[in-house]
């Protein structure tokens, strides 16, 4: 069930996509699609894509994102997981580790 999260969204959006063409009134071409953000301005984070992908094969992503940590303990956890069998390289979990850290870190004492 968990692995096949990207698969739902894909069909949740390929439907959403069919039902707005759908919405268009006969022999009237459906709306041009809203102009895509600049993909240089968009917000880009690949600790983020590789936690949706690596770590939501065992984990539904609100288990991982509910909880807080301090920053020195995100990658004591992470390294925990890759002992469990998590499929992660080095450079991956230093980019999982700086995400979670920055979002889900508890605030310095």
């Amino acid at each position: 069930m968990r692995r096949s999260l990207p698969l739902l969204a894909l069909a949740g959006l390929t439907a959403a996509g069919a039902l707005a063409l759908a919405g268009a009134a006969p022999g009237q071409p459906a709306a041009p699609p809203a102009a895509a953000p600049d993909a240089d301005k968009a917000p880009v984070d690949p600790g983020l894509a590789i936690m949706q992908v690596k770590c939501v094969a065992c984990h539904e992503a609100g288990f991982i994102t509910q909880v807080r940590r301090p920053k020195g303990d995100w990658r004591d956890l992470i390294n925990q997981m890759i002992g469990r069998g998590a499929d992660v390289s080095d450079a991956e979990a230093d980019q999982i580790q700086a995400y979670l850290e920055k979002n889900f870190s508890t605030p310095a004492p």
